[in-house]
């Protein structure tokens, strides 16, 4: 991306519209709060294997199973929190 906007006109000023820094923008912030909620489950006990991948909910919508990934962390997370007596809804199956 960077790249194809730079070219030949690096020291620009105008290389990139404020909608290309905005929408870049977007994309960063929602990775950087997927691995924020990701590292506070990890602080919290949850192991690697009960945590869905941040790709699950980032790359090209969430899909079935990145939607039952993301469901087996938060009811995960749901059970963690309880266990250490913080209260948060629980999130029963079946």
């Amino acid at each position: 991306f960077v790249a194809d906007k730079l070219g030949d006109n690096a020291d620009s000023p105008s290389a990139f519209s404020t909608e290309d820094l905005t929408e870049e923008r977007k994309g960063f912030r929602a990775v950087s709060d997927v691995d924020f909620f990701l590292g506070t489950c990890r602080l919290i006990g949850l192991a690697d294997h009960q945590l869905f991948s941040a790709s699950d909910v980032i790359a090209c919508g969430v899909g079935e199973e990145g939607t039952l990934r993301v469901c087996r962390t938060v009811r995960s997370l749901s059970v963690s929190c309880l266990e250490r007596g913080i209260q948060v809804p629980m999130f029963e199956t079946g």
